[in-house]
C-alpha cells in the first residue's frame, strides 16, 4: 500500500467575479473549492492512475472537516489526526473581464506536539505495512523542519521505502534519513547546495553527491527541460516532448506519482522516470491542479526521451 502526507493541507476557495473594485460591492459569479496539498495531489494522480493509497495529515476545525469531506467525494481514502486550529483555507480571486488572478494565502495552524505524537504513534502502526510513504510539502507552524526526518527514520529502518518531495531546511534534514527518493526541482536543489547550478552537469554533479550520502535515487526536475535521475548504478536524463502548457501547476506532483506508482508495480527505476515525466506533462496540458487524462499519458509517452549521462 503507497501511503501519503500532508502536514499542512489547504482549502482553497476559488473565487470568480467580474472584476476587483475598490471600495464597493463584489458580487461573486460562482466559486469553488479545492483540497490542496502536494501529498494530496499525488493521491489524486495515482487513483487516477487505477491505484489505492492511503492520504494521512492533519486537519482541523470547519475548513478540515470539509477538505476531508471532498477526498472523500473524490473516491480517495483518508486517515488525518484531527487537531484544534482550523486547517487554512487560501483564496483565490479570478477576474473574469481583466483576466487578473490574486491568490490570498493563509499560514494554517500551530500544531501542538500532543497532535504530532498522535500522528507519530498512528504512523508506526500502520496497517496494512506501507510500500512506499510519500512526505511532500511544506512544514506547519509549531513543527520543527527536521519533521520528516523523525517521521521518516523509523519507517525506512522498518523497510519502507520512504519518498521527500520539500525544500528548505526540511529537505536538508530529510536527507539524512536517507529516504528512498528525493525529488527537487532545479531551485529547491539550488537551495540544497547553496549556489546556482548553471547547466545539466552542475545538476548532475550535485545529484550524485546526494546518492553517496545512501539516498537510492534523485530525481531532479526542471520543467520542460525534463528530469534528471541518478542512482548507485543509474544515470540519465528523461526528455518529454514539447506541449501546448496550460498551467505547470502540480506537474510535479504527477511526476512523483507516476514514478512511485510504476515502481511499485515491479518497474525499472528508467521505465517509473520515463512514466513519471509522461504523467508530469499530460498535467501540464489540463486546466486545474494535478488533473490529467489516462488517454494523454498513453499518447505522451511514446514521445519520452531516455538519454543516458
Amino acid at each position: 500500500m503507497i501511503y501519503t502526507l500532508t502536514l499542512n493541507p489547504s482549502l482553497d476557495r476559488t473565487i470568480y467575479i467580474e472584476r476587483l473594485a475598490r471600495d464597493d460591492k463584489n458580487i461573486i459569479l460562482h466559486e469553488e473549492y479545492y483540497a490542496g496539498g502536494k501529498g494530496i495531489d499525488v493521491s489524486r494522480v495515482i487513483k487516477a492512475l487505477g491505484g489505492q493509497t492511503v492520504i494521512m495529515g492533519l486537519s482541523g476545525g470547519y475548513d478540515g472537516a470539509y477538505l476531508e469531506g471532498i477526498l472523500i467525494n473524490e473516491g480517495l481514502t483518508i486517515d488525518f489526526v484531527r487537531t484544534a486550529g482550523n486547517t487554512r483555507t487560501n483564496i483565490i480571486i479570478h477576474c473574469v473581464s481583466t483576466k487578473e488572478q490574486f491568490s490570498i494565502n493563509a499560514p494554517g495552524p500551530v500544531i501542538s506536539p500532543s497532535e504530532l505524537g498522535i500522528l507519530y504513534d498512528k504512523l508506526m502502526r500502520l496497517s496494512p505495512k506501507p510500500s512506499f510513504f510519500v512526505a511532500s510539502g511544506s512544514v506547519p507552524r509549531g513543527v520543527s523542519s527536521e519533521v520528516y526526518k523523525q517521521l521518516g527514520s523509523p519507517l525506512s529502518s522498518a523497510g519502507v521505502k520512504v519518498v521527500v518531495d520539500t525544500d528548505g531546511d526540511a529537505l536538508r534534514s530529510a536527507i539524512s534519513i536517507p529516504p528512498f527518493m528525493v525529488k527537487p526541482n532545479i531551485h529547491e536543489l539550488e537551495r540544497l547546495a547553496g549556489h546556482r547550478l548553471s547547466g545539466i552537469d552542475d545538476v548532475v554533479r550535485e545529484a550524485k553527491r546526494l546518492v553517496e550520502m545512501g539516498i537510492k535515487y534523485v530525481v531532479v526536475s526542471m520543467g520542460k527541460k525534463g528530469l534528471v535521475v541518478a542512482g548507485e548504478n543509474e544515470l540519465f536524463r528523461v526528455i518529454p516532448p514539447e506541449v501546448q502548457v496550460v498551467t505547470t501547476t502540480g506537474a510535479g506532483d504527477a511526476t512523483v506519482a507516476g514514478i512511485i506508482f510504476s515502481l511499485d508495480k515491479g518497474e525499472s527505476i528508467k521505465e517509473a522516470a520515463r512514466f513519471g515525466a509522461a504523467c508530469g506533462t499530460a498535467t501540464t496540458i489540463s486546466p486545474g491542479t494535478a488533473t490529467m487524462r489516462r488517454e494523454d499519458v498513453k499518447r505522451i509517452i511514446g514521445e519520452v526521451v531516455v538519454q543516458e549521462l
